[in-house]
């Protein structure tokens, strides 16, 4: 109708109005469903291209039902939305018409029915005859006045004993005869018209489980009486668990099967991936209240992990917390702790029962543990004391996350649930942290995927893995792709290749060599590097692609021709870097005997180690090494190629110039990351962030001291722009790194 497609132009219009302010700090999220993949941070477009992929290809000569189910808030919507973007071309191309029907616009079985077929009259009835539109037209007014009447009596069956109350429903009966008989017959010109046409149609019906029950039936009745139309698909979206529930509400000896009898196709939306909802959160902290002091973060993030993170599981859930802190935080910001304030918000979003505790029991969890619990009082009393109020009611798992939050942020109550005491008021105080009784009410003044390389696209580069130029720009290209959970697509086509190497023909090997060892220094960046105990980037996963491609396929002489046909084409760091194994293999290490197995010959390594001898000792006469973005590192193998004393000798030089200093300053500030492990199982979540300079360390390939002068010397001066400047101003502040004994 009119008025319900100005009503969805209108909700439109809303949404688009809602994205174009999502950057304004103060703007509260719409709970709007997405209308384009790029808008899919949830991992839903692949699951949408699934379904609509299916529809296209369905075989829907009788009909058919395809269902989304999803508890509220999973993102049915967006995926319907997603479902309709990804079926646009066949409706541009003519083999298929959408239309959405919104229920929750009519209240009442009879205005949903008369709505229903009137939604259906002006998509559908458009294309048929003049006799199946009338058809259409005198089923919706047969459906819409014997709607009620068919309820009462299916309700009247279904209630079990109703003895003499039968007899009453013979009249019924009698009416229900003749109305059935003229649907039939307007049913089969309806179906006949429709199974001519060389379009189909798809029906999309959202939010089912937001009706109440009986409109909600009556739509599943509708379905189930006239859905199974010829060329008709319906896409049905609901909480499968709440429908059941409704329908177990009237008819007790239905539900699943009521369900099932209509629905041909159902399909469980995924659930939302937790390093979505976590990236999603955390990018909301950076925009809008990420602490400044590393201490803050660590103790933020600390808190985050064991206390917001569990309790995000659904997108609506990520919504509704960032409302929540955008409204309140502004107001509040300055006089609580942002760990704190985004904690207790949480529990106040997700735990209500658990918040309500909280606030009114402060003289539980405010100010330092009483010693009155050590000794003087049972802590078995204490502790029962303490599960009965605060965890009494709460699920399982809400007791950990329970347990986790009012340790996080009550350190009291360590010594109830962890046997530790802490005491440092005056420094909970000072961080204005809600365990003080200062700040306490402060708290309470408001109430409130990417990750694998798709097999039509290997297939295509390895049809094209003998041109060099190909693999290169393939590399970098993959660089510039991020990946949802970090790092970029170039090391997934190196682990790829590194796997499959068998399916890369023995004639394509030296072009793609070649194109890897050029794109070597440009994709080995910093965000294909792990840490911790994994220790990997794109030089070592190149390295491990050798290991497959050339030493375990190759013997000595084919591999010494293809690494020094291939070597050449290097960029600085990279020919070092194969230089040197190379050569490493035919050094005694340690005692031990050359490598039985090199990777090239002796001659072959002598000459790649020549070569960059030449080449460094060129870009340093050119002038192109003094502005290397890995100097030092870059230095240090000059060094292990000649002498120290040769790149003293140019590095004394290139200190008179104000740019290599800077740049030196720059990396020779080295960034450490440590972890405390507590005793008590709460130790740190993220490391502590520690930097140091690596002035003495240098000394052998640097002037140590004609370097801090000449820092000393141009920060003074101040001639420097203010970046140069900060740099050289940060070198001069840190410490340097000392050796422990």
């Amino acid at each position: 109708t009119s008025e319900s497609k100005e009503q969805a132009n209108h909700a439109k219009e809303q949404a688009e109005a809602s994205r174009s302010n999502k950057h304004a700090s103060t703007t509260v999220k719409a709970d709007s469903p997405i209308l384009e993949p790029e808008e899919d941070i949830y991992g839903i477009d692949g699951f949408a291209q699934a379904i609509a992929k299916s529809i296209r290809h369905a075989d829907a000569s009788n009909g058919l039902v395809f269902a989304v189910n999803g508890p509220w808030g999973s993102g049915k919507s967006s995926a319907c939305n997603l479902i309709l973007h990804h079926l646009s071309k066949d409706e541009k191309a003519g083999l298929i018409k959408s239309v959405s029907f919104n229920p929750w616009w009519f209240s009442g079985a009879e205005a949903l029915t008369s709505s229903f077929f009137q939604e259906l009259n002006a998509s559908i009835g458009k294309s048929l005859t003049e006799e199946a539109r009338l058809a259409m037209e005198t089923l919706g007014a047969r459906f819409s006045s014997v709607g009620p009447l068919l309820g009462g009596v299916v309700n009247l069956f279904a209630i079990p004993g109703v003895g003499a109350a039968v007899e009453k429903a013979a009249g019924y009966t009698e009416k229900l005869t003749k109305v059935d008989r003229s649907v039939e017959t307007q049913h089969l010109k309806l179906a006949k018209a429709l199974i001519a046409q060389n379009i189909r149609f798809l029906v999309v019906i959202d939010d089912i489980d937001r009706l109440s029950t009986d409109e909600a039936l009556q739509i599943f009745r509708l379905i189930k009486s006239v859905g199974r139309l010829p060329n008709v698909i319906y896409l049905l979206a609901y909480d499968k668990q709440m429908a059941e529930k409704m329908i177990s509400e009237r008819f007790p000896s239905e539900g699943p099967s009521y369900l099932e009898k209509i629905v041909q196709a159902a399909f469980d939306l995924p659930v939302a991936d937790k390093f979505d909802l976590r990236r999603s959160m955390l990018k909301f902290f950076d925009q809008h209240m990420a602490p400044a002091e590393q201490d803050g973060v660590q103790r933020f993030m600390n808190m985050y992990f064991d206390i917001t993170d569990p309790l995000l599981r659904t997108p609506r859930d990520v919504v509704r917390l960032e409302n929540v802190l955008k409204v309140d935080w502004s107001a509040v910001k300055d006089d609580v702790n942002a760990a704190d304030f985004v904690s207790i918000e949480a529990l106040r979003t997700f735990l209500p029962d658990l918040y309500l505790a909280i606030r009114q029991h402060k003289g539980m969890l405010c100010g330092n543990a009483d010693d009155r619990l050590f000794g003087r009082r049972n802590r078995d009393d204490d502790l029962t004391r303490y599960n009965a109020v605060f965890l009494s009611g709460l699920k399982v798992d809400e007791q950990e996350v329970a347990k986790n939050a009012l340790q996080r942020m009550f350190p009291r109550t360590r010594s109830i649930w962890s046997n530790v005491i802490e005491t440092d008021s005056d420094t909970w105080r000072k961080e204005k942290r809600i365990c003080s009784d200062v700040y306490f009410e402060n708290y309470f003044s408001y109430s409130f995927g990417t990750d694998h390389f798709p097999e039509a696209e290997f297939k295509q580069f390895l049809e094209n893995a003998g041109n060099h130029v190909f693999v290169t720009r393939t590399l970098i290209g993959c660089c510039e792709q991020k990946r949802r959970k970090g790092g970029t697509r170039a090391a997934v086509l190196l682990e790829e290749l590194t796997v499959r190497q068998a399916d890369i023909p023995d004639e394509d090997i030296p072009e793609l060599l070649r194109g890897v060892f050029e794109a070597a220094d440009i994709i080995n960046v910093e965000e294909d590097q792990s840490r911790g105990f994994s220790i990997r980037d794109n030089r070592l996963r190149i390295h491990w692609l050798l290991n497959k491609l050339i030493i375990d396929r190759f013997d000595l002489e084919k591999r010494s021709e293809l690494i020094g046909t291939a070597s050449p084409y290097s960029p600085l760091n990279w020919l070092e870097e194969i230089s040197s194994r190379c050569w490493t293999d035919h050094q005694p290490r340690d005692g031990n005997e050359p490598s039985e197995n090199p990777i090239v010959d002796k001659e072959t390594a002598s000459t790649l180690r020549k070569l960059f001898r030449d080449r460094i000792r060129a870009a340093a006469k050119e002038g192109a090494l003094s502005a290397h973005k890995d100097i030092i590192s870059i230095l240090y193998r000059w060094r292990d190629a000649t002498s120290s004393e040769e790149v003293r000798h140019w590095t004394d030089e290139q200190l008179e110039q104000d740019e290599f200093v800077v740049l030196l300053a720059s990396q020779l500030v080295t960034t450490g990351w440590s972890h405390s492990i507590g005793i008590d199982g709460l130790g740190d979540r993220v490391p502590s962030k520690s930097e140091y300079r690596e002035l003495d360390a240098s000394n052998e390939i640097i002037n140590a001291e004609r370097l801090l002068e000449r820092v000393k010397e141009i920060s003074s001066a101040k001639s420097m722009d203010e970046r140069s400047l900060a740099v050289l101003n940060k070198f001069l502040s840190t410490p340097d790194r000392t050796v422990r004994a």
